[in-house]
Order: structure tokens, then sequence, then C-alpha cells
């Protein structure tokens, strides 16, 4: 799962088998015409449950926590979607701009399909 997915670029990513991409309205809609393969939920996501088909793996935050007041939320629902083992990934912004959220999401992204800790 990919709180507030911004472009989706990370389901252009080999290790992704099944994306669900959380953002608003206006975004998910121009995304879901993008990617057809992706699945993407329209949310409000400082007060809104998610409520996703299945568990995930992991769930991404890259550049997103910083921008909401109540970041508690999406945290609690990433808790909730999220399978046993699984990991939360979250970024926030650095002198190295977007390149390290990128980098950082697609590296863990992948360590944890491979089984790597």
């Amino acid at each position: 799962m990919d709180i507030g997915c911004g472009e989706a670029k990370t389901i252009n990513n080999k290790s992704v088998t099944r994306y669900f991409g959380v953002d608003l309205k206006y975004k998910c809609i121009k995304l879901s015409q993008k990617y057809p393969l992706g699945e993407f939920f329209s949310k409000n996501l400082e007060k809104d449950p998610i409520n996703l088909p299945e568990k995930v793996d992991i769930v991404l935050m890259t550049a997103f926590i910083e921008h909401i007041e109540n970041f508690e939320n999406p945290i609690r629902q990433s808790i909730n979607n999220l399978k046993s083992g699984g990991r939360i990934v979250i970024t926030t912004p650095t002198k190295f701009r977007n390149l390290i959220h990128s980098c950082v999401a697609i590296l863990e992204f992948s360590k944890i399909r491979k089984g790597c800790s």
C-alpha cells in the first residue's frame, strides 16, 4: 500500500505484484486511468478508514506525512492493513530532495520482497 501515492512511481518497480495506492480523489482518478492494473482508493487520510481487499507486506509513505496535521490516522490504518511481519516505510524531505524518497522506497520494497532484513 502506497499512502499519499502522488504519481504512483512505485508501481513500476518489478518487485510489485499488486499495488494499492491511496490519495486524494482527483489524483486517484488520473492514476487509475494511467495504471489500470493498480487499485486506487480515494481517502481523506487524516480521518478516513482504509479497508483494502487483502493485507499487505509493506506500506509506503514517501514524502507524505509532513503534509498533514493528523499523522496518527495513516499510521493506524497502515497497521490495520499490514500482514504479520510486514513493514512500514516512512520518509520525509531531506537535502537530497525527492531522489532519496524514491530510492529508499524502491530499495526497501525490493529487500522485503526478496526476504532480506
